[in-house]
């Protein structure tokens, strides 16, 4: 093996070592991101204040019912964003 040829294989060493090391990072990335998602998504309370709002009002779709009818409207009336009233 001359000179050249121990240079690129040095060259294609490091090279594959960089890649190696970018993907384990992407895979730790997604691997965090996944657990902080499924942590979230899967959270046994409520995480806003008014987050059950937009449901009422979609099973009340679902159910063929409008939901601004005057006897709906306390309960699942929902025009002020997710801030009200914080």
């Amino acid at each position: 093996m001359n000179k050249k040829d121990e240079v690129r294989y040095a060259n294609f060493l490091n090279l594959k070592i960089v890649s190696i090391l970018v993907f384990l990072l992407f895979i730790f990335t997604i691997t965090v991101y996944g657990i902080k998602s499924y942590s979230q998504i899967f959270y046994p309370y409520q995480l806003e204040f008014r987050e059950t709002a937009v449901a009422s009002i979609l099973v009340y779709f679902e159910k063929a019912i409008n939901p601004y009818r005057y006897e709906y409207l306390p309960q699942s009336t929902y025009v002020y964003g997710i801030g009200y009233p914080a």
